[in-house]
């Protein structure tokens, strides 16, 4: 536009040129030419004869083309159509025989396909300064004018964390590329489409659509489209997880005073048998895995991070054998207690336990006789023996009311 208006500027003007070495320029400079008055031309004096004033001055008219007085307004358009306010939401439209909302759209859907060609144009030059800041940075560190760079980014969690870059990261060479398939942005109406019809492929059962709801920045993505305001489920355990996780990485590991008196490590924070394990889990193994380069780059933060992660399993085990046991004392504790044994029944048993008192005896004495009157033969000692430990039990159980 700039271009426009200078070239309109100068085109309604036109161009004047003068021979400085007849008209004496600086004496002309500043003076106005007022209309209805005679303006002395001064001329240099130099001894050449004066010539007529064609001769020394000239003006050039410039032309310019018609077609580009319909910039402005496609510039407008284009703007229209970038911030999401086309004049159709105004109930204008772009021509005045044009009423039907139908056409009122097809007009919009056309502005956007001849807007295609500028936002790849756009495309292509962010992923040009991209890679030029990239080269620009690895000469500077190359010549040691920068040796890293941090960054202070806040995490989910509401934590900050640092985000360096050396030198040795910086090797090698690197290229951004336009993506072909980047075409205009996405409406609001378009993304609520979406996931309106991801949405309809989860509750169907669909694979790839449970996985994708899998995913918390996705969950995020889909309430924050179609319920501005609402709160992920789960959210307070991811939010607590992922604290402990930049705990884990700003603090490292912890002295501790070990059972027998040496010195050990420890992690800073442990899980709580109140996590949500299933969530707890999920957040830690993301993490390990979107930062897969700690292995080598902080082996110890790495090795952290995994102790973490075998706590959560332990203690979600502990915790599920903790639930089982209550589970069975309360089980245990709901069933009626056993009924009382007939006082008839005792009596009965009692008078039949000491009718039987001497054949216990007598099977006592056959149990306690000697291996050797018996010739080493055992069977009649076992036999009894037997006999008294069965006749024992079953006693017990009648006397306790059973059967």
């Amino acid at each position: 536009m700039w271009i426009l208006d200078d070239w309109a500027a100068r085109a309604s003007t036109g161009h004047n040129f003068v021979d400085g070495g007849r008209v004496d320029t600086e004496k002309m400079s500043g003076k106005q030419l007022v209309p209805g008055t005679l303006t002395a031309l001064p001329r240099r004096v130099n001894g050449e004869a004066w010539l007529s004033i064609q001769d020394v001055m000239a003006h050039f008219d410039m032309p310019i083309n018609p077609a580009l007085w319909g910039y402005p307004q496609m510039l407008m358009t284009f703007c229209e159509l970038i911030i999401g306010i086309p004049r159709q939401i105004a109930g204008q439209g772009t021509q005045h025989d044009v009423d039907t909302l139908g056409g009122q759209q097809l007009m919009i859907d056309r502005a956007q396909t001849t807007l295609k060609p500028y936002f790849k144009g756009a495309g292509y030059e962010h992923a040009t300064a991209s890679q030029n800041a990239i080269e620009c940075l690895q000469a500077l560190m190359k010549t040691g004018a920068i040796s890293e760079i941090r960054e202070v980014v806040e995490t989910n969690g509401g934590a900050f964390q640092n985000n360096e870059v050396k030198w040795n990261e910086m090797q090698g060479n690197v290229e951004f590329a336009y993506d072909e398939d980047q075409e205009l942005p996405v409406s609001p109406e378009d993304l609520r489409t979406s996931i309106t019809a991801m949405w309809e492929a989860f509750t169907q059962g669909n694979a790839a659509a449970i996985e994708w709801f899998g995913i918390p920045e996705n969950q995020d993505l889909a309430l924050n489209t179609m319920l501005p305001g609402s709160v992920v489920p789960d959210e307070a355990q991811r939010l607590k997880t992922e604290a402990d996780i930049q705990t884990i990485c700003d603090e490292g590991p912890q002295v501790k005073m070990n059972r027998d008196g040496s010195i050990g490590s420890d992690l800073p924070v442990h899980p709580s048998k109140a996590e949500n394990f299933v969530v707890a889990k999920q957040v830690v193994q993301r993490y390990i895995l979107k930062n897969f380069q700690l292995r080598t780059d902080e082996p110890t933060t790495w090795i952290l991070l995994h102790s973490y992660w075998e706590e959560l399993k332990d203690m979600e085990t502990q915790v599920a054998a903790d639930q089982s046991n209550r589970q069975m004392q309360v089980t245990k504790a709901g069933q009626p207690p056993p009924p009382p044994p007939d006082p008839q029944m005792q009596a009965e048993m009692t008078a039949l336990l000491q009718a039987a008192g001497p054949a216990i005896i007598q099977l006592a004495k056959i149990m306690q006789t000697d291996p050797m009157l018996t010739k080493g033969n055992l069977k009649d000692q076992v036999s009894a023996a037997k006999t008294i430990v069965d006749t024992t039990v079953d006693a017990g159980k009648l006397m306790a009311g059973g059967k």
